[in-house]
């Protein structure tokens, strides 16, 4: 329910925020497929893809953050053509979405394996398959941010400049969510201590 809801919510969502908001809902649906396994493995999966989540939805909130800073709604239409305006805000973006969607090299791709690994291993296969069909509705939203992002002529020529500390921030952002995906062992280990200290 909270994949499917979140997922078919953000969908129809003209507000970015919004849609992320509807996308957490989903996103807390695959932790929830990790944690039903009733095991160490299965709070591990699910502790790792909290951690990747919270970088990727940074990296994503920096940047709507410094867009609409002087909005309540950010509308998906307002980025067009960022990678014009403010190029590091843009692949900013892009990175926190391909992550969300769950490409490799991003923790988002190995985060989803892990969640998925750890449910099938408890014989729960229909549920990643509600779970991969799910991940396919949440890819054609993202993917119409990413179009507005790259593939739409902005509408003002206003530059984004972001602060310093948004920058240092949005880049350590980038690093972990390819850090995570591309070595995830010393990341994993964290989340296994965390679920051990969690269960004993």
């Amino acid at each position: 329910l909270a994949m499917t809801i979140g997922n078919l919510a953000a969908l129809v969502q003209k507000d970015l925020k919004r849609l992320l908001g509807y996308s957490a809902i989903a996103h807390a649906g695959y932790v929830l497929l990790a944690l039903q396994s009733l095991g160490e493995p299965g709070l591990t999966a699910a502790i790792f893809y909290a951690m990747g989540y919270f970088v990727m939805s940074l990296a994503c909130f920096l940047v709507i953050g410094e867009v609409g800073k002087d909005r309540d709604t950010v509308s998906i239409e307002s980025m067009s053509g960022l990678y014009k305006r403010a190029p590091f805000m843009a692949f900013t973006l892009l990175l926190g979405l391909f992550g969300l969607i769950g490409l490799p090299p991003t923790v988002g791709f190995v985060g989803k394996w892990f969640l998925f690994s750890a449910a099938l291993e408890r014989g729960q296969f229909y549920l990643v398959l509600v779970a991969a069909i799910n991940a396919t509705i949440g890819l054609y939203y993202y993917l119409m941010v990413i179009r507005q992002l790259y593939w739409v002529e902005p509408a003002t020529d206003e530059r984004i400049a972001p602060s310093r500390l948004v920058a240092l921030t949005a880049f350590a952002a980038i690093l972990l969510v390819l850090a995570m995906g591309t070595f995830p062992g010393t990341f994993w280990d964290l989340a296994s201590r965390a679920a051990a200290a969690l269960i004993s």
